[in-house]
């Protein structure tokens, strides 16, 4: 057993790894958008004004996912998690470079 993953998190590395990769995805094509240079500009109380957007827009996308055998809205409810994960990940990459 690994000692950075939780037992559960090895048990199913494909799900993981899948979902994991797409954040990376995101956050690679963030940064081609909008550069480190950039994000090292907002403070952490900026950082958490922006999350919160984009916790907004994944309530959105659940309150639109209300029929699981509609492939569309769970997609949508999909990008906007994975889009907020990677606004996760530049807001800590932001007060680590900082």
């Amino acid at each position: 057993m690994s000692d950075t993953l939780p037992a559960k998190m090895e048990a199913e590395p494909t799900v993981f790894q899948k979902v994991f990769d797409r954040v990376l995805e995101e956050r690679s094509y963030q940064r081609k958008r909008w550069t480190s240079e950039h994000d090292k500009k907002h403070s952490p109380l900026e950082w958490s004004g922006i999350m919160s957007v984009w916790n907004g827009k994944v309530a959105k996308a659940t309150h639109l996912y209300r029929n699981p055998d509609d492939p569309a809205s769970l997609k949508e409810f999909k990008k906007r998690v994975t889009q907020l994960a990677a606004i996760c990940i530049a807001a800590l990459e932001s007060v680590e470079e900082g």
